[in-house]
C-alpha cells in the first residue's frame, strides 16, 4: 500500500494542530513524495495515522505519523491474507464478547486458507465462501484494506 503526497504538509507525532507542536514532532513533507506504508488507521481530526514501511522520519527517525488526509491520497495495492488458524475478525480492537454478532466473524483456518484482498481508504470487508452456503459472512474492520475476491481452496486429499 502506498500514500502520495499530493499537497506540501507535515507529518505529525500527533493530530494536533502544527502550532500545538514542536519542531522535533512535526516533518515537512513535499507535494509528490511516496511512501510505501505497512497500515493505516483514521484518527480524529481528519487525520490518518500510517506505519511507513521502508523508511523513517524525523531525528528519532519514527516509523509511526499522523497526516492531514486531504493532503495524501492512498494508493490501493494487492494484498494476501493467509488465516493459520481459527480465529475472530472483528470490527472494533476490543474484547470479542463486547461485541455483537454483527461487529465480529468466526474464520475457520479451512475456509479462508486463501484470501485476496485489495486495499481500500475506509475498511476490510471479508467475504467468506464455503462448501456450505449457510457459512458465508462478511465483515468490515475500520482502516485495512478491503477485499474484492476471497476464494475457498479446500484441503489436499490425504
Amino acid at each position: 500500500m502506498k500514500i502520495r503526497v499530493i499537497s506540501d504538509t507535515l507529518f505529525k507525532r500527533s493530530p494536533k494542530l502544527s502550532n500545538q507542536l514542536s519542531e522535533s514532532e512535526k516533518v515537512f513533507v513535499k507535494n509528490g513524495t511516496e511512501f510505501e506504508i505497512e497500515f493505516y488507521v483514521e484518527a480524529p481530526e481528519r487525520h490518518l495515522k500510517v506505519a511507513l514501511a521502508n523508511q523513517t522520519l524525523g531525528d528519532d527517525e519514527a516509523l509511526e505519523w499522523y497526516v492531514y488526509q486531504p493532503d495524501i491520497k492512498l494508493e490501493e495495492s494487492p494484498v494476501k491474507l493467509q488465516v493459520i488458524s481459527d480465529t475472530l475478525l472483528k470490527l472494533r480492537p476490543v474484547l470479542s464478547s463486547q461485541l455483537s454478532d454483527r461487529e465480529k466473524v468466526f474464520v475457520k483456518t479451512v475456509l479462508s486458507s486463501i484470501c485476496s484482498l485489495t486495499c481500500r481508504l475506509r475498511a476490510i470487508i471479508s467475504k467468506l465462501r464455503s462448501p456450505m452456503p449457510s457459512l458465508a459472512q462478511t465483515t468490515a474492520i475500520p482502516g485495512m484494506p478491503s477485499t474484492r475476491m476471497c476464494e475457498y481452496k479446500a484441503p489436499a486429499s490425504r
